[in-house]
């Protein structure tokens, strides 16, 4: 067999072994994964909603931009530089890479959205979620497949874990 017959042969194997490793990591962390960060950070995350309550006008705060009243700017401008490297040092303390949002469907809710997987096949997203009036859906495991009774709301499936009084783990897609 020459050398173009071997890579013939290889590169397709090697495409779905790729593939394969590539289905398999789009799993999201753990709830004890993000229980850990929660109460090793928990002072922190308390400090994050404080700041947000006080820019409560903006619905999205997040690496590359914030968003109020539709008009979207870099967060150094819109939050001014000292504001968003505040913001900054926090969401990385707590592992917060995509920043916070809130949901009209959820009023009073501030999401913390801590990992974001399968862009291309569904997008799902986990995170922590403050909240001082009750969420529902709860279940007592995100880690595994969704119970039956919960099913897509409004804006696509919401399910929650409750961590501690106003606090919770979310999961949507």
């Amino acid at each position: 067999m020459n050398q173009r017959t071997h890579l013939q042969t290889a590169i397709p194997a090697l495409f779905c072994l790729l593939a394969l490793v590539g289905v398999a990591g789009c799993g999201q962390p753990s709830d004890r994964s993000f229980e850990t960060t929660f109460n090793e950070h928990e002072s922190d995350f308390n400090k994050l909603v404080e700041m947000a309550d006080r820019n409560s006008k903006f619905t999205t705060i997040a690496p590359r931009f914030a968003i109020t009243d539709k008009i979207e700017e870099a967060p150094e401008k819109a939050l001014g530089e000292q504001r968003w490297m505040a913001y900054e040092s926090l969401f990385n303390a707590v592992g917060v890479s995509d920043g916070l949002r809130r949901d009209p469907h959820y009023p009073g809710a501030i999401f913390f959205v801590a990992s974001i997987r399968g862009v291309l096949t569904g997008e799902s997203q986990k995170g922590y979620v403050y909240s001082e009036l009750p969420l529902a859906p709860t279940v007592d495991s995100l880690d595994r497949t969704l119970p039956p009774g919960v099913s897509p709301g409004p804006d696509g499936l919401f399910a929650f874990k409750p961590l501690k009084k106003n606090w919770y783990l979310f999961y949507y897609e």
